[in-house]
């Protein structure tokens, strides 16, 4: 009887890549839900003061509530970016208006209305549920 040598060889390198696609990919679908989730926090009508401005009557937000819908430019410069960093891959939701850091955080004159910090402390679940999906 021969005795046959068995032999596997694993390349590390590759199966590196293929993790970091996959996950690249439960990331980005993540940030995009994210990001689908804070234009619709920017959608939802204020519960606030209702007043007049430019002939038009708007009802604001409460404090504490996202940011009521007036013009839609803070909706609008809602984006997302995914890219590899040396700590990992990292996915973002931004706001780009001037004033939405003003809106998210407040102002000594303002209490704040946020809508990016809201996503992960009451929609964590969901996005963890998403990256699942994804990342296979």
């Amino acid at each position: 009887m021969t005795t046959r040598e068995v032999r596997e060889t694993i390349n590390l390198a590759a199966a590196d890549d293929l993790a970091d696609d996959i996950l690249e990919r439960g990331v980005r679908a993540a940030t995009i839900d994210a990001e689908a989730l804070a234009v619709e926090l920017l959608s939802q009508p204020g519960t606030g003061e209702v007043y007049r401005r430019n002939g038009r009557v708007h009802r604001a937000s409460s404090p504490g509530d996202s940011p009521a819908p007036d013009t839609g430019f803070l909706r609008q410069s809602v984006g997302h970016d995914v890219s590899r960093t040396p700590a990992g891959i990292v996915g973002k939701v931004t706001a780009s208006a001037e004033y939405a850091a003003a809106l998210e955080f407040g102002t000594e004159r303002m209490r704040p209305r946020p809508f990016l910090s809201r996503i992960p402390r009451e929609f964590g679940a969901r996005i963890r549920a998403t990256f699942l999906k994804f990342a296979r």
